[in-house]
């Protein structure tokens, strides 16, 4: 009587360099996902538009490069601002504190500031994209 032996395949034992290989390849990821977390933060502390002197007599901003141009501007009460949405067919917004844009890619926005007072506002599209409107009495 002949004895049949079923062979079964048993998985390859793991080898020092596969898990080199994985712990590479999990290592790379760990470090990509720290970078896109942490350069934006770091840019945007590091280079606030917004932080910028303000220039007085303008208002009109400019959107272009990513950026507001002026990004900060004084104005007295009653100015109306216009932002001109001119970044070759980029789409941008102008948001503020209970005032806001359509994301667009063109034409202008327009807000009136009323009241004395330190208005930010930003683009939610673009990270550091950043700007601010200073109301100032007389």
């Amino acid at each position: 009587m002949s004895h049949a032996t079923a062979t079964r395949e048993q998985p390859a034992p793991s080898t020092p360099s596969r898990r080199r290989r994985v712990l590479i390849a999990v290592s790379a990821i760990v470090v990509v996902l720290i970078a896109v977390v942490t350069i934006p933060l770091a840019l945007r502390l590091i280079d606030d538009p917004a932080a910028s002197d303000p220039v007085v007599g303008v208002d009109d901003v400019a959107i272009q490069g990513n950026a507001f141009q002026p990004p900060v501007i004084e104005v007295p009460p009653g100015t109306t601002v216009t932002w001109a949405f001119d970044d070759g067919g980029v789409e941008h917004n102008v948001v503020g504190d209970q005032w806001q844009s359509e994301v667009q890619p063109s034409g202008t926005y327009q807000h009136t500031f009323d009241q004395p007072g330190s208005y930010p506002y930003t683009c939610t599209l673009h990270i550091g994209m950043d700007g601010r409107v200073e109301v100032v009495d007389g």
